[in-house]
């Protein structure tokens, strides 16, 4: 990851994420205890050059409403996809193997790169 996210910012592209993928990765830093990386995530989230969060609003919504019927996914999941789908991007990464059957964007599993 450390590798793809500076081939990220030396082509000056930008990271878009949800803002579900914000409260999911900052879950385990919480039930742990570890207020440090809680606090390095936000400030990597909302204070890095090229990096937005992105809010829910109806019309991702609605796509996600169509995810999780095409696709029979979890709401998270839905909301992060119809996320990507909203905001145009190039293409997702994840860990997640299921949503490699995901048409409507590109997927790139991280054990892939």
């Amino acid at each position: 990851m450390t590798e793809l996210l500076n081939e990220i910012y030396g082509a000056n592209a930008q990271i878009t994420t949800s803002l579900i993928n914000y409260i999911e990765i900052n879950t385990a830093p919480v039930k742990a205890g570890n207020e440090r990386i809680k606090a390095k995530y936000r400030e990597y989230f909302t204070n890095s050059e090229g990096v937005s969060i992105q809010p829910m609003n109806l019309a991702i919504a609605e796509e996600t409403i169509r995810f999780r019927a095409d696709y029979n996914l979890k709401t998270p999941d839905a909301i992060q996809l119809a996320t990507a789908k909203y905001c145009g991007v190039d293409f997702v990464i994840t860990n997640d193997r299921a949503w490699q059957h995901i048409t409507e964007v590109d997927i790139i599993l991280v054990s892939d790169l």
